[in-house]
């Protein structure tokens, strides 16, 4: 599980471009004013053919997924949970996720985002699944930014 395009299957499953069966091709790669982007082909274990791209700027990432279907379409998010030591705070809405570790903020949002009510491990830490999700395309803009404390 990792942030990658994904999309749902007739089963109503979703398929992920985190699996070892998918294929990336590079279509395009720009940097310029201060911003990088890139953009990938990107081939689902069901032959499922989804263009993903990235924009990194100092405002932050945003991330596209699209495809020339009607299919529901999905960013996988890995959103931080647990370091090991120390849990982080997530707050959930439709449209944000907010996740606060250590006097800083990660914010995502988008217009539907979905709680998978599951978790995910690595040597990092641990990460609760959601995933953004639209008819044909959907967009997640990403910030970080320093928690505001309350005087």
């Amino acid at each position: 599980f990792s942030i990658c395009p994904a999309v749902k299957n007739e089963k109503g499953e979703w398929l992920y471009g985190a699996d070892s069966q998918t294929s990336y091709s590079l279509i395009d790669s720009l940097v310029q004013n201060g911003e990088a982007k890139v953009a990938f082909h990107c081939t689902l274990i069901d032959g499922t053919k989804v263009k993903f791209s990235c924009l990194v700027s100092e405002n932050g990432v945003i991330l596209h997924a699209d495809n020339a279907t009607d299919k529901e379409i999905g960013i996988a998010l890995p959103v931080f949970d647990f370091d090991g030591e120390k849990k982080t705070r997530i707050s959930y809405k439709k449209d944000k996720i907010e996740v606060e570790y250590e006097n800083w903020v990660c914010e995502y949002s988008s217009q539907n985002m979905t709680d998978l009510e599951t978790y995910f491990a690595n040597r990092n830490g641990i990460y609760k699944g959601y995933v953004a999700t639209g008819k044909g395309s959907v967009d997640v803009r990403v910030k970080i930014y320093p928690l505001k404390k309350e005087i």
